[in-house]
């Protein structure tokens, strides 16, 4: 956000994530990745974490954003490589994209705190649901 936001109050502050908590045990095995990745991205980053992967949203989400996801092994996914690889038209880039802004917007009020990694604040949303809702949408493309 912008010098106006964060004057106007657009940039909402969010509480720390609790190093004791489940979510924090979770993060932990992603860190050493997030450690490498979170300095390159130049743009807002908010992490879903969970045991089988960590789905990262990159941007403004539910409006202009990108994803990437994960696996505990380190290996990364993102969006726009996976539906280069499966040739998608506009069209259905723009279908799968509204529906990853409708699972984002459900679970808007759920709780978000802040982390920070490589000097940089992220978002942390600890939403098994959300990350389940966008890893059913993927599959439905992945097969």
């Amino acid at each position: 956000m912008g010098l106006f936001g964060k004057l106007f109050g657009g940039d909402k502050e969010l509480p720390p994530l609790d190093p004791a908590s489940q979510e924090a045990a979770r993060l932990q095995k992603y860190r050493a990745i997030l450690d490498g990745w979170v300095p390159k991205i130049h743009d807002k980053i908010e992490v879903v974490p969970t045991d089988r992967f960590l789905l990262a949203f990159i941007g403004l989400p539910p409006d202009r954003f990108g994803i990437a996801w994960f696996d505990p092994d380190g290996s990364e996914h993102n969006f726009k490589k996976l539906m280069a690889s499966k040739g998608l038209t506009v069209r259905e880039v723009n279908l799968v994209s509204e529906e990853l802004r409708k699972a984002y917007r459900t679970h808007a009020e759920e709780p978000r705190y802040s982390l920070e990694i490589g000097g940089k604040k992220i978002k942390v949303t600890p939403s098994i649901a959300l990350a389940k809702d966008v890893d059913e949408i993927i599959h439905k493309i992945t097969g």
